[in-house]
């Protein structure tokens, strides 16, 4: 196997296990039309992983706030 099928296939575990496909309309028009824009998210905690995916494929790493528990 070469390294370009190895990240491939580790790129297609990752996003089966732990992301997600969507598409949206894009916000720009062109010619009158939006286009459909075709979104991968991963929401994982191992933040060397999404650094390698954006290293690959590059793409946006996004944090968010851990939320606490009201009582």
């Amino acid at each position: 196997m070469t390294d370009s099928l190895v990240w491939r296939a580790w790129t297609a575990g990752i996003i089966d296990g732990e992301g997600s496909l969507s598409i949206t309309a894009s916000k720009t028009r062109i010619k009158g039309k939006r286009r459909a824009c075709p979104i991968i998210c991963v929401r994982m905690t191992d933040k060397n992983a999404l650094l390698k995916l954006k290293e690959l494929w590059g793409g946006k790493i996004h944090t968010c706030k851990k939320v606490q528990n009201e009582r």
